[in-house]
């Protein structure tokens, strides 16, 4: 199956689309998601919005999230697919990609977080294409993004349930003091 989405993939490919799709991965690498995700919470602060704390689950998750994908990937040692599968030079391990494990834990606080529709539905679009486009630039096969996707998705879940047990923790202490 990784062999067949791929080939099809990469013989699928639009050139004129490719340097776009090829940005489009680099500005959704694990460190700028980190970026933006502080950015992010400080503008939630900065405008003041209600239950603004909240969005300082995302910093940590992401940096958890990261870890768990550098420890795996030195664990399991997957390589990556063929060179000529590849647009571009990329180094290192395949398993489970860093990219889809990040999209995935943002993609999932973000709808926690979010009260409207469109901003659920626009991270989860975003998210896919981010997964899309590592399969689509020859750098994953499709179980890597898979696993990923699942990684990240259960980092999301795990910090956020910590997050609201550390709020109720913190709020009951308050009220007792």
């Amino acid at each position: 199956m990784d062999a067949a989405v791929l080939g099809w993939l990469v013989a699928s490919r639009i050139d004129a689309l490719s340097p776009l799709i090829a940005a489009f991965s680099e500005l959704s690498r694990p460190a700028y998601l980190l970026l933006y995700a502080l950015v992010l919470a400080l503008g939630q602060g900065i405008r003041r919005r209600p239950q603004w704390a909240q969005w300082w689950v995302l910093p940590p998750a992401i940096l958890v999230t990261n870890g768990l994908v550098h420890a795996l990937k030195a664990l399991i040692g997957r390589a990556r697919p063929p060179a000529e599968f590849q647009l571009g030079q990329v180094s290192g391990d395949s398993f489970p990609s860093g990219h889809a494990a990040g999209a995935a834990v943002v993609a999932v606080l973000v709808s926690l977080l979010c009260a409207r529709w469109w901003a659920r539905a626009a991270v989860w679009i975003w998210a896919v294409a981010v997964m899309v486009s590592r399969l689509y630039l020859g750098v994953h096969w499709l179980s890597d993004v898979l696993a990923g996707a699942v990684l990240g998705a259960v980092v999301g879940v795990v910090c956020w349930v910590t997050a609201g047990r550390v709020r109720t923790a913190l709020g009951e202490r308050q009220v007792n003091n």
